[in-house]
């Protein structure tokens, strides 16, 4: 696949009691499940966002892919989106952004937004009218979006593309993954993994 990989994993996951890149789900850390869902996907590369380096006991689940520290986790998602973006390289690839607690969605549906992005900004998958994830941002939108003041409230991803909406290609897509958010302890078990 023509493009990289970027999981937005720093945040504190209050509601189930600590990082959800770290949450175990069937015995396992959730990221584990993310990383080996795509592995066979061949991007780029594959860089993950952390608040704190992994914890000894899971240090082997980020083997396959790169990651970095955000230093400041506490100024939200959109501040770990810009240590992830500049961390990647290259940098003139394309970048899929997908935050951890959004299961990973199908090939088809990575492959029909990496074909929908040409020429636009930006691809985000639609299901029932509402975008999710993963989007996949162009490599012309990387220094735009680094530009931006982090500590903004306004510095938002959505709020990037609901403002660059005629230049952001809404793809079409079955898989109800795009919309998934897990937030609680039932959302992880509804997944039936094990």
């Amino acid at each position: 696949m023509d493009a990289a990989l970027l999981i937005l994993a720093a945040g504190e996951g209050r509601r189930v009691g600590g990082p959800k890149a770290w949450h175990l789900v069937g015995g396992r850390p959730w990221l584990e499940h993310q990383l080996q869902w795509v592995a066979p996907f061949d991007f780029t590369s594959l860089m993950v966002v952390l608040a704190e380096p992994p914890p000894p006991e899971h240090a082997d689940v980020l083997d396959a892919a790169t990651w970095t520290l955000n230093p400041h986790p506490e100024l939200g998602p959109f501040s770990s989106l810009q240590v992830g973006l500049r961390a990647l390289k290259p940098r003139t690839d394309p970048v899929f952004v997908l935050p951890v607690d959004v299961p990973a969605a199908g090939l088809r549906t990575f492959l029909m937004l990496q074909e929908g992005v040409f020429g636009a900004a930006a691809a985000v998958p639609v299901l029932d009218g509402r975008g999710g994830h993963p989007v996949l941002l162009a490599a012309r939108s990387r220094m735009e979006l680094l530009r931006m003041d982090p500590a903004d409230p306004e510095a938002r991803l959505d709020g990037w593309l609901r403002e660059r909406a005629s230049d952001v290609r809404r793809v079409e897509t079955p898989d109800r993954r795009v919309l998934m958010d897990l937030n609680r302890e039932e959302d992880f078990q509804a997944l039936g993994l094990e």
